[in-house]
This record gives structure tokens, sequence and C-alpha cells, in this order.
């Protein structure tokens, strides 16, 4: 379930244009970085049973200048020791992005359950990971889907064996649909613009004008993704300071096909190098779970994996069939 919260603080290469920490990621390639606390809450019968650090997630954004090529991924998860019922979930998603093109790698613990109990039990006889490759180009999508036996004390920090473990053999379902010309290649770069416009349209005052919605592909289906409302926030108070001039956003997300609704919620800055950058971030994936990310600096969480050369040549590979 945690791993559901992907879609509230991801966004695109043009994310952070002076982020909070920036390094040479090796292979003319520029590497930015920011960290968010996760924290959690659990319903048991009556009551709420909540935890300020439950785990932590890193946001990664890489470029290429020469080619034209950039890359966003997050990893996100739980710390069993700290998360209430020893919860281990995790997700980890890498867009990478080629003009119009792109290539989406994604992997989430798949334990998705009615109640606590029923996600104790399940994990308690086996732990999967389903994966997910995805090709994007002008045209059409394709993409790829599998799930992966893994051992039950695999956490995030464990992405890269976990990655090892995916056999030449592994049997994939395939699906493949067309792509209209209004359709982004992912939820990354919809998320982005949407971000960044409703940030420049808060800077200096004033009523925020709407901004339009904005379509993508996540596998094989359409998804619409909306503002519902936007209000100004003077200060945003957080464990690593306190920062003024915000934007808080209602975000809808609808998928065409089923016309499932999901809802989140962004707390993101309007001026400098926070300007359309993910502050806080709210998720209730079930009635029992809420989910909250802060950005903090000080928190440990793990490297993306795609910074080492060789977990990154791995990624791809996955996607080339």
């Amino acid at each position: 379930a945690i791993a559901a919260a992907t879609a509230i603080i991801l966004s695109s290469s043009a994310l952070v244009s002076s982020p909070a920490t920036t390094r040479d990621g090796g292979d003319d390639w520029v590497v930015s970085e920011q960290r968010y606390r996760v924290a959690g809450d659990v319903r048991l019968l009556l009551f709420w049973v909540s935890s300020d650090q439950v785990g932590s997630a890193r946001i990664t954004w890489s470029a290429e200048e020469d080619t034209g090529r950039a890359a966003l991924s997050l990893l996100i998860g739980s710390d069993p020791k700290r998360a209430p019922r020893r919860v281990n979930e995790w997700g980890y998603v890498r867009e990478e992005t080629h003009g119009d093109s792109a290539t989406v790698v994604g992997m989430r613990t798949a334990t998705d359950a009615d109640s606590p109990e029923e996600a104790d039990a399940k994990r308690a006889k086996t732990a999967n990971v389903g994966l997910l490759c995805s090709r994007i180009d002008g045209t059409a999508a394709q993409s790829w889907t599998t799930t992966l036996r893994i051992g039950q004390d695999a956490t995030y920090r464990q992405v890269r064996p976990v990655l090892h473990q995916i056999a030449a053999d592994t049997k994939w379902t395939e699906v493949q649909t067309t792509r209209p010309s209004e359709v982004s290649a992912g939820f990354l770069g919809a998320l982005n613009r949407m971000l960044r416009a409703t940030a420049d349209s808060a800077r200096g005052g004033g009523a925020i004008a709407p901004t339009p919605s904005s379509a993508y592909f996540y596998k094989d289906a359409i998804y619409d993704l909306a503002i519902r409302r936007s209000e100004r926030v003077a200060r945003v108070r957080m464990r690593s300071g306190t920062i003024e001039n915000a934007v808080r956003s209602e975000f809808a997300v609808t998928n065409r096909k089923t016309r499932s609704l999901s809802r989140f919620w962004i707390v993101y800055g309007t001026d400098g190098a926070l300007a359309g950058v993910p502050l806080r971030a709210g998720y209730q994936p079930k009635w029992w779970l809420k989910i909250e990310l802060e950005l903090d600096d000080r928190i440990d969480a793990p490297a993306d994996p795609a910074v080492d050369e060789s977990t990154r040549l791995r990624l791809n590979e996955l996607c080339q069939r």
C-alpha cells in the first residue's frame, strides 16, 4: 500500500531547477535528489495507530545533456522495525524520457488487502513483487507485467538484488495499445506540468488560475489527472524548517476504462528552487491506512538503484523485448 504513494510525489525532469542535492552520477549524467520522511496511520478497531517515521522516500532526477535523455525515479518504502504491525511495503518507479518517447520500469510489493489483518496474513504466507515494463513512443504503448516471489525480509533497501533475481525465462504478460496524440508518455510529465503551471500562476499574488487536466498512460490504460481545488498556504512548517509561499492542491486520477477514481493532495513551493517541488503529500489508499510524506533532507533514504551503472543496464534490459 505504501508503494501506491508513488503517485503523489512524482514529477518529471523539469521538477528541480536548483535541487537540494546535486552530484555527478557518472557517464555524463547529472543527478539531483530530494528525500522524504514517510509517516503512516493504521486503523485498529476504533483507533488510529500512528508513526511519524515508518520509512522514507527518495526522488532522483538525472539528465544526459548531450543526448537530451532524462530520467526520474522514486524509491519509497517502510522499515518493518518502525512501521505499525511491522508493515513491509515498498515500490520503485523509474521513467526515462527521450523526446516524445519513454521507458517506464516499476516494481511494488503485491499485498493488497481489505484489512490490516488480511495484509498480515498475506505477508505471512508469501512475499511477491509485481513488475512492470513499458515502452511508449509517439503512436503506441507496449507493456509487460509479471510477478516475482521474493524473500519476506526483502525491503526497499534490497531493490538491486531483487532486480537480479529476475530470470531470463520469466514469463511476462504483454499488452499493447495505441497512443492518442494528446496523451502524455507517462504520469511523471503530466504531474510535473500541472505542478509547474499552478506554481507559476500562484507566484506574485492574485487568484490561482485553473490548470487544465492532463492525460497519461499506465500499462494499457489512459488516466486523466485533474486538480479539483487549489489554495494558498502562507507557511509550511516542517521538521526541517519553515517554507513560505506554497500551494495546496487536491488531485483526482480517473481511469478512462474502468472509471475508478483515486485522490491525493500535494503542498508544493512557488518560489526559487522549490517552485513546483512537493513539500508534503498525502494519500489514503485503504480505509484503514493513511500515508503522508514530508520533505526532509536529513532522513536516511536508500540511494536510487539506477545510479549504479550495472543496475541501470539491468533495468534497460528488462524492457528490451
